[in-house]
């Protein structure tokens, strides 16, 4: 193994003690046989002596003189190296305010700065600092002064050092950087400090946890032999192990456990090492984790396991190892999603065809009663839900309010899966817990290619609900004037009734909607007037939807791991409960499951470590 570089001790200008192995640096001088630069050859040599001794007054005496403060010998030490050296703050300050060069480098490349911190000196460090001496200087063979430092096993000076900018990065000729010096010497204190404040001086994690992260085996073997706890958390709850398991570490990972980490450690929301894996695909790791004990089935606060954070992931060969080890296949977070659940959502085919293979059931709901179809037709993967499909799913399975999964299709414009679905005998007719058929759903949403595609299959247009409601008369309500012109053309009837007896046209006019008459082509006006008659102005009649279907999906656009489906009439006196197509359902869940639970205090799971101050992770 080749040897590190270490900066010597000197006993005189150029002639390095008996225990060092390199020459470089003068760091340690004494000012015999002093040959002066600049100024009187007697008079340098005592001002040289006076600042290695202390001795403010005699050298103010001899600056008064006129010698030079940046004088030196003839290996270019000044009187500011020596009292740096030696320690000496309040010389080190008045030879500054007498203009000494604050980085005044030697003939091997060494400023008053390396000297301070090869002896350990933070006052002088600091001192030399404020004035604007080079925390990064490097000498000719590439010492820095936080090398220095490291190298002596001063941890103050290097924790001050990196606070004001040292880059640790930096390295000697050789190759030797502070960090590389620090475990040669032993300096588990150094170490950690080097690791805690990575490369930018900034802390984030705690040492053992960044060995982990840069899968560094020496300081962390360094670590545990002097703090013996593999098992140390951040503040967010998580092991050294936890991060190893993220970034696929198995060497880092074997070394912990080996020193008695738990291997079921859990972490906030009950987060296992096990649970990262899965979810970042690290197979090897997975293999150890599992080879050492971990709980296959662990459960986070959501009920997710493993199993469920690889699928959802779309780590095929993780889900088939899992499988295989003996996960649950068919394990229920607390929403009711399994792991094919969230295959689908994530339109992993791969995923979702090994567990089938392993016979998870294709029609598994959710508390909501949402099937992987529905899911499936919810997010608009046609190629997963063609799988399910020719693994005999059920494509007229009922759901919440007994949505179908052609009613969330077309809820959600998804016209390839209507395709879909009706090539493998969706019930175009089936109808929802109120009488919502499909066409009826696409035509309140606007989804004009679905109502169009609805209609050339030979869809019913005038249908209608158990109170009796047509896709026009919801098209009206819903200001869907491409999906009124559509139907219109098709033949729907016009002045067709409700029981409330109100036409849709009639339902116009008491909402304000004239615009939507207006915008109607001119070669449809004569069926649209003829359905305009006198009505009274009692509004009770109807108990109208005062807003289109944005406002009647509030936050829709934001759930877009939701499958939103019918909220049925419980009341005949709040009509528009009838159509409010939409709110909380299974794979809104999802999201809680898989980005809240492995998401907002574990974010680096998504985020690649991105780590906040505190060394918690700044927002998986």
């Amino acid at each position: 193994m080749k040897s590190i570089m270490s900066p010597s001790v000197m006993t005189n200008e150029g002639n390095p003690s008996p225990t060092s192995q390199q020459s470089e640096p003068e760091a340690q001088p004494t000012p015999a046989a002093p040959q002066p630069v600049g100024g009187r050859a007697e008079d340098s040599m005592s001002f040289l002596r006076a600042a290695r001794a202390g001795n403010l007054e005699k050298v103010l005496e001899l600056l008064e003189a006129g010698t030079d403060v940046n004088t030196s010998n003839a290996t270019g030490l000044n009187a500011l190296h020596f009292a740096s050296k030696e320690g000496h703050s309040e010389l080190v300050r008045e030879l500054i305010k007498n203009h000494a060069q604050v980085d005044a480098a030697t003939k091997k490349g060494n400023t008053a700065i390396h000297i301070a911190s090869l002896a350990g000196h933070s006052l002088i460090v600091a001192i030399l600092v404020e004035n604007g001496a080079n925390v990064n200087v490097q000498s000719v063979a590439g010492f820095t002064p936080l090398y220095m430092a490291a190298q002596e096993n001063h941890e103050d000076v290097v924790r001050y050092l990196l606070n004001h900018g040292a880059n640790q990065r930096l390295s000697t000729e050789d190759g030797f950087t502070p960090m590389a010096v620090a475990l040669q010497q032993k300096h588990n204190r150094v170490v950690a400090v080097l690791l805690e404040n990575d490369a930018q001086g900034k802390i984030r994690l705690p040492a053992l946890h960044i060995a982990a992260k840069k899968d560094d085996t020496r300081a962390a073997t360094l670590l545990l032999q002097n703090e013996h706890n593999p098992d140390v958390t951040s503040k967010s709850g998580f092991t050294p192990l936890h991060i190893a398991a993220h970034y696929g570490h198995e060497n880092i990972g074997t070394l912990l456990l080996d020193q008695g980490a738990n291997v079921n450690y859990q972490a906030k929301h009950n987060i296992s090492p096990l649970h990262v894996a899965a979810k970042w695909g690290r197979i090897d790791m997975v293999k150890v984790l599992l080879a050492r004990g971990a709980i296959i089935d662990s459960r986070t606060k959501d009920l997710m396991t493993p199993l469920h954070c690889a699928a959802r992931s779309g780590h095929d060969q993780v889900v088939e190892i899992l499988v295989v080890q003996g996960a649950d296949i068919s394990a229920k977070t607390k929403n009711g999603l399994a792991p094919l659940h969230m295959a689908v959502q994530g339109d992993h085919v791969d995923v979702a065809r090994t567990l089938l293979f392993h016979h998870a059931p294709v029609d598994d709901v959710t508390v909501d009663n949402m099937t992987p179809l529905h899911v499936a037709a919810h997010c608009g993967h046609v190629r997963v839900a063609k799988l399910l499909l020719e693994r005999s799913a059920d494509p007229n399975a009922r759901g919440l309010h007994g949505f179908t999964p052609l009613h969330t299709a077309c809820k959600k414009n998804q016209i390839k899966v209507v395709e879909l679905l009706l090539n493998f005998r969706a019930a175009t007719e089936a109808t929802s817990e109120s009488g919502l058929t499909p066409l009826h759903v696409a035509a309140f949403v606007g989804a004009v290619d679905v109502v169009t595609y609805l209609l050339q299959q030979g869809v019913n247009p005038d249908v209608e609900t158990i109170r009796g409601e047509t896709p026009l008369r919801l098209a009206f309500r819903a200001k869907q004037t491409d999906v009124i012109c559509v139907l219109i053309r098709n033949g729907v009837k016009v002045d067709a009734q409700a029981q409330e007896l109100q036409t849709p046209i009639h339902i116009d006019s008491r909402l304000g909607n004239i615009s939507i008459i207006e915008d109607i082509p001119e070669s449809m006006n004569d069926s649209v007037n003829t359905a305009i008659e006198p009505e009274d102005d009692d509004e009770n009649d109807i108990s109208v939807v005062s807003s289109t279907a944005t406002a009647i999906e509030p936050g829709e656009e934001s759930m877009t791991d939701s499958v939103n489906t019918a909220v049925e009439p419980e009341d005949e006196d709040v009509e528009e409960d009838d159509i409010s197509i939409v709110s909380s359902t299974a794979i809104a869940i999802e999201n809680n499951d898989v980005e809240s639970s492995l998401g907002s205090d574990v974010s680096y799971l998504n985020d690649d470590f991105e780590f906040s101050d505190d060394d918690g992770p700044a927002a998986i």
